[in-house]
């Protein structure tokens, strides 16, 4: 909720040297590091149900599609 999808999606030509400075991608890049880990504990010390597993990995995914991969200095939000 503090990152928008729809202006991280809109990010496209993007060099690695930029990257780090970028006011948008970046803050929200960084934000996906504890949501690892708080998924990562999730799975390892608690007894979720799969299905509830899933469903929160994929909204994990969501997220990590719209800061996507910087390739050839163009960002793909598809992976």
């Amino acid at each position: 909720s503090q990152h928008s999808l729809t202006e991280l999606h809109s990010i496209i030509d993007l060099t690695p040297e930029e990257a780090p400075q970028h006011p948008v991608r970046e803050p929200a890049r960084l934000a996906l590091i504890p949501i690892v880990a708080k998924l990562n504990f999730i799975r390892d010390k608690t007894n979720i149900l799969p299905e509830k597993a899933e469903e929160l990995k994929a909204r994990y995914r969501r997220l990590s599609q719209a800061v996507g991969m910087i390739n050839s200095n163009q960002i793909q939000h598809d992976r």
